[in-house]
């Protein structure tokens, strides 16, 4: 059992991790920085290959830079602000605090991604704009079609989506056995205090990531099969030509860390 200490860092952690995602993206197999069921066009925009494939001009990458600054920016204050909140709370309050914040993060996020959505629409032309979401889709998987606005465009049945929110949430609640799990072992081996390492869910050998992506990949595969041939064509359509995302982190981000 976690104590006091160790669950509002880990809590901590986990939500800094959920929120860099709106603005951040690593790799296809970092679920803890990917919710299938909300976008992530400007994090997927930091990866220079995307740049590359809706064609930025030198001006669009100038402004997508301060956009994401400011994005960056405005995200780690809301989430200073979340936990500065927590501080003047009694520690029956601050547990049921706790509890609340997940779904109110997800909330944040939904209406974060929506602020960035719109400038990002005075920032790029109608075909980039295009392209993007098609990319958002793929980077997202079948696991999008939970978005109620993915749904109607691919114009799901009912019975569709009600699969599809099971799959989904079955897929939820193993990646999170497989965190607690982890966050368990990592405090019996001493946690920060023993100086054990954090659980790896990045890296590609890394036999946690890779738990999570076979997890993600026949989730993914149980939605497919259950679309009726109509749906299939549809959300192929939707997604576009297929693009391969490039495996290793964006090169911004390992310029970030070579300094």
């Amino acid at each position: 059992m976690f104590d006091r200490k160790a669950s509002v860092a880990l809590l901590t952690a986990a939500l800094m991790l959920s929120l860099s995602g709106a603005i951040k993206a690593q790799g296809p197999g970092m679920m803890m920085m990917s919710q299938p069921n909300m976008s992530n066009t400007l994090g997927l925009l930091m990866r220079p290959e995307v740049q590359n494939e809706i064609r930025l001009d030198l001006k669009q990458r100038n402004a997508l830079a301060q956009l994401q600054e400011n994005a960056r920016n405005r995200a780690m204050q809301r989430m200073r602000d979340q936990f500065q909140q927590m501080r003047n709370l009694s520690r029956e309050e601050r547990q049921q605090r706790m509890q609340n914040m997940r779904s109110e993060m997800m909330t944040q996020m939904q209406q974060f991604q929506g602020e960035i959505n719109e400038e990002l629409k005075q920032l790029l032309r109608e075909d980039q704009m295009k392209r993007l979401h098609q990319l958002d889709l793929q980077w997202r998987g079948p696991m999008a079609m939970t978005d109620p606005k993915v749904a109607e465009e691919i114009k799901l049945s009912q019975k569709s989506r009600t699969e599809i929110n099971r799959i989904s949430s079955e897929y939820q609640r193993n990646v999170g056995e497989i965190f607690r799990s982890a966050f368990e072992q990592w405090q019996q081996q001493g946690g920060p205090r023993g100086g054990a390492p954090m659980p790896d869910f990045q890296s590609r050998l890394s036999p946690l990531r890779q738990k999570m992506d076979s997890l993600k990949k026949d989730s993914e595969q149980q939605v497919l099969d259950l679309l009726t041939p109509e749906e299939r064509s549809r959300w192929n359509a939707a997604i576009g030509e297929p693009f391969r995302f490039r495996q290793d982190q964006p090169r911004a981000n390992q310029r970030r860390r070579a300094n």
